[in-house]
């Protein structure tokens, strides 16, 4: 999957279920400061992340907001107050 793709599928989730983006590419140095996973998609030499916020967060939204992702071959984290979506580089 190419960095293109993985934005335009981000953007068809916020457009389809009525999400913010909330963070996405992240430094080595921000990632720590928020306590981000070792080797987190958000920093793109491990892959692409983005976390997406639905207008109306419960949990149903985020369940389909989850399984839409991961039709798109995306993986996925259900977080209290968002959804993280994520493609891993290999290697």
């Amino acid at each position: 999957m190419t960095y293109t793709e993985f934005c335009l599928y981000c953007r068809v989730l916020c457009l389809l279920f009525g999400c913010s983006e909330t963070s996405g590419i992240r430094t080595e140095y921000r990632n720590t400061l928020v306590d981000g996973a070792t080797k987190s998609t958000h920093q793109m030499e491990h892959g692409f992340g983005r976390d997406l916020v639905p207008d109306l967060n419960n949990e149903l939204m985020k369940e389909r907001i989850a399984c839409a992702a991961e039709k798109l071959g995306l993986w996925t984290l259900i977080e209290d107050d968002h959804v993280h979506v994520g493609y891993r580089i290999e290697g």
